[in-house]
C-alpha cells in the first residue's frame, strides 16, 4: 500500500531516513563513491525539506519511499529508495507506476549516477531516456533522464 508521508512527524521522519541511510548506502557502493552527500543527511533535512513524500508498506511496515518536488510544468523525482531486505520485489516499481500515474500529464525529471545500473534500467523500463550528464567529480558521473508527459 502506498500512502502520503506527513514529514512534519519526527517518527515518520526517522523511519525514512533509516530506508534511505540503507538504500543510499547500496548506492554508494554501486557508484564505487566513498563520500555520498544523500548519506550525510539528517532527520532535520527531511522535515526541513518541500518534496511530497510517498511510503510502500508492507503488512504496516514502511520498506520504501518515493519524494518530489511539484513544479508548474514538470516535477523531479528526489528520491526513490527501497530497504535492501525489499530488492527485487517490485516496490521501486510499483512506487515509479504511482508516480507516472498521478502526473501523466506532467514532465517527470530524475537524477542518478551513471553507474547505478538498478536505478537506470528502472527508469528506462518506463521510458524515461537520458538528458544529460555530468561530472560531480573525478569518480562520480551524473545522468538526468526526462519522461515526457503522456498527453
Amino acid at each position: 500500500m502506498i500512502k502520503k508521508l506527513s514529514m512534519q512527524q519526527t517518527s515518520i521522519a526517522k523511519e525514512v531516513l533509516i530506508i534511505q541511510k540503507q538504500a543510499y548506502k547500496k548506492e554508494a557502493e554501486w557508484l564505487e563513491v566513498k563520500e555520498f552527500p544523500p548519506l550525510t543527511q539528517t532527520v532535520h533535512d527531511l522535515i526541513a525539506s518541500d518534496d511530497t513524500f510517498w511510503g510502500y508498506y508492507k503488512k504496516g511496515l514502511l520498506v520504501g519511499v518515493i519524494s518530489i518536488e511539484d513544479h508548474r510544468n514538470h516535477i523531479q523525482i528526489s528520491r526513490v529508495v527501497v530497504h535492501p531486505d525489499y530488492f527485487g520485489r517490485r516496490i521501486g516499481s510499483q512506487l515509479m507506476e504511482f508516480i507516472i500515474d498521478r502526473y501523466s500529464e506532467k514532465k517527470i525529471l530524475v537524477t542518478t549516477g551513471k553507474k547505478n545500473e538498478p536505478a537506470l534500467k528502472l527508469y528506462k523500463k518506463y521510458s524515461f531516456s537520458i538528458e544529460k550528464e555530468w561530472d560531480v567529480e573525478k569518480e562520480l558521473t551524473l545522468v538526468q533522464l526526462v519522461r515526457q508527459c503522456v498527453n
